[in-house]
């Protein structure tokens, strides 16, 4: 025998050795079991509650959702409504969650792979009649494959086709973020009120162009078109709640959009009726880049990203002439 083979036959017996002794240390390792249903006795129709934590830290983000009647809501925002199905697709994939992947029998690796009780990607908790489950999302080895572990159990499981993204901390991801949505056809004009002055902009049915009320001088049409978007598209951050509080600064608001909105039904006519839309943007919440908001139609106070409503803040009819350094 010369001496590679020699050499191969060593490191095989080696390899032999080593597995050997893991199998008989009781050591972590994956183990192939029959299939299992990771939530037992969890019915999805029965669920009420799912309460869902980000990662723990300083700035730990956590969402309540809760049922009233049929229907899903934010527990925090005065049960802002959820989109729809969007909490009933994920009970009911936690419904069907099944491994047959045992990746540890013990808590000794437990925050390596981020399920432990201190550290973990996502901490959930689903309330089904008199009976809850929690669990912790871990670490994802691979694209929709996901470490979970059940609390109260030592046991990790890996997981198929599920992810901590299915379970979002954040309350933009469960619901329409479309706070005012006006369609570009249906808008005809646009007042807007701020700590430097007011304005109007006004569409001509029949040219279909748009002109400041009051001004004989050229605008820059870019920049009207700039204005008229962020004013009929305004898209949530957070739900804050029915309940307007002074500190939301809507009394007083940093800026007042109304809008004149309708649909023509003839074609370079105006419409035969319009109505009114008023949008105010209130203060800064602290501690963050958004503002508050709220529209008169709308039963919600929300926050909205500063980028999104600043320049609504700041906008000066002169700023809307050509050649005006933005």
């Amino acid at each position: 025998m010369n001496r590679n083979n020699q050499f191969l036959l060593g490191a095989l017996g080696l390899q032999t050795v080593v597995l050997v002794g893991m199998s008989m240390s009781g050591g972590d390792q994956n183990l192939r079991v029959r299939s299992v249903t990771v939530l037992e006795n969890f019915d999805a129709e029965k669920a009420t509650k799912l309460e869902i934590w980000g990662p723990p830290g300083e700035k730990q983000e956590s969402i309540v959702l809760e049922r009233t009647g049929n229907s899903w809501g934010i527990s925090s925002a005065d049960g802002f409504p959820t989109k729809e199905d969007a909490v009933e697709d994920v009970l009911e994939k936690l419904e069907d969650l099944r491994s047959n992947n045992v990746v540890l029998k013990s808590g000794r690796y437990h925050d390596k792979l981020e399920v432990s009780d201190e550290k973990y990607v996502r901490r959930v908790k689903v309330t089904a009649g008199s009976e809850s489950h929690e669990l912790f999302l871990g670490t994802s080895p691979a694209f929709k494959t996901t470490h979970l572990r059940v609390a109260g159990n030592d046991d990790v499981y890996l997981v198929q086709d599920f992810a901590a993204s299915d379970l979002s901390e954040r309350s933009w991801n469960w619901v329409d973020r479309a706070y005012v949505d006006v369609p570009e056809d249906e808008l005809w004009a646009v007042e807007l009120s701020n700590a430097q002055g007011s304005f109007r902009l006004e569409r001509d049915p029949v040219s279909d162009t748009w002109a400041v009320l009051g001004t004989t001088s050229d605008v820059d049409a870019s920049k009207v078109d700039e204005i008229l978007r962020k004013a009929r598209t305004i898209n949530l951050e957070a739900p804050v709640g029915k309940t307007v509080e002074p500190s939301h600064g809507l009394d007083t608001p940093s800026a007042m959009l109304t809008m004149v909105v309708g649909t023509s039904t003839i074609a370079g006519h105006a419409p035969p009726s319009t109505t009114t839309k008023v949008v105010r943007i209130g203060s800064e919440v602290g501690g963050e880049s958004r503002y508050y908001v709220k529209a008169d139609d709308q039963p919600y106070v929300v926050e909205v990203a500063s980028w999104a409503v600043k320049p609504l803040v700041e906008q000066t009819k002169d700023d809307l002439l050509p050649g005006k350094d933005d």
